[in-house]
């Protein structure tokens, strides 16, 4: 959430974190329909959802 004040620093390096998250959470699901070891991937990529 941005506040008005820091608006136009914010947005841009709020945009570039929402894609960096969306290429990170695409490379893992990827990456999970490739190698299916379940136990370790659901924990990192729970881990990594549940914290952005």
């Amino acid at each position: 959430m941005l506040f008005p004040s820091e608006k136009t620093g914010n947005s841009i390096f709020s945009s570039i974190k929402q894609i960096y998250c969306w290429i990170i959470i695409q490379i893992l699901i990827f990456s999970l329909t490739l190698q299916p070891q379940k136990s370790k991937t659901d924990g990192l990529v729970n881990k990594i959802i549940f914290r952005t």
